[in-house]
């Protein structure tokens, strides 16, 4: 009588913090590769910087550097990070999302996403759950702007780490609302990864400010409709806001051109 193989393992479904973000305007820019070779490079150097983040990710997590489990999985113009729910884990998915939205606007793209809570399947091979699908339609239907919203139910949880060591008042250094609800202060100086760039010498800063300067005014002038120039527009005034905020020099400030008059 034959043996039938042993089956593997089902994987573990369960709820886990999940960050979606659309790169806006990486498809169009895909579209028109044809007709203009050169935003090849904006688009390689985007997804390289992803790659780089993965494989960070991963390298941390194989040498139990990580105190939770953390995936990150890119699809075309999505990036999809998870998170298992356990202490640290929601401080670490903010983080991981500004960093992520960090490197977007430093290479021409910006980001729309949201951090919520959900059914998932998410390793190495496989990524799929209803959390996925709850966080891709919610991205596609109830967030216009280019920012990445946060759930209320993550945001209790980043605000009870800090308050678990007696630092409630520093959770709002990472978290702005323009009107339509919080979401991820990307541009934020108080991120762990921009305190250890600036510890380094090379904070990119002055980079990354000059890099909106000159991307944002072309997007919105290559802009095909109002919508569009809604979401640039958006971007645009949350830059300046935090020049303003961070008292850095006003030169620095995005000045969009006149949708009127090409």
């Amino acid at each position: 009588m034959a043996v039938s193989p042993e089956l593997p393992p089902l994987p573990k479904y369960s709820d886990r913090i999940i960050t979606f973000i659309d790169l806006l305007g990486f498809s169009r820019d895909v579209q028109m590769l044809e007709k203009r070779p050169g935003l090849l490079r904006s688009i390689d150097s985007v997804l390289n910087a992803i790659t780089n983040c993965k494989l960070d990710l991963d390298r941390h997590r194989e040498n139990g550097t990580l105190h939770f489990d953390a995936r990150l999985t890119q699809i075309s113009d999505s990036v999809i990070a998870s998170y298992q729910i356990e202490n640290g884990a929601f401080g670490g998915a903010m983080s991981h999302a500004a960093f992520l939205g960090n490197i977007c606007v430093r290479r021409g793209y910006l980001p729309r996403g949201v951090i919520t809570i959900g059914k998932l399947v998410h390793d190495g091979d496989r990524l799929y759950g209803g959390g996925l699908v709850d966080a891709y339609h919610r991205e596609r239907t109830s967030i216009v702007e280019p920012r990445i919203a946060i759930d209320a139910r993550v945001l209790e949880q980043f605000r009870a780490e800090f308050a678990q060591v007696g630092q409630a008042d520093r959770a709002d250094s990472f978290i702005r609302n323009r009107g339509s609800g919080e979401f991820v202060h990307i541009l934020g100086p108080d991120w762990p990864f921009a305190k250890k760039m600036a510890a380094e010498g090379d904070d990119g800063v002055p980079e990354m400010f000059d890099e909106l300067r000159n991307m944002l005014p072309l997007r919105y002038k290559n802009a095909e409709n109002d919508q569009q120039h809604q979401k640039i527009k958006w971007m645009a005034d949350y830059v300046n806001d935090t020049i303003a905020e961070r008292n850095l020099p006003i030169e620095w400030r995005v000045v969009l051109p006149d949708k009127n008059h090409p």
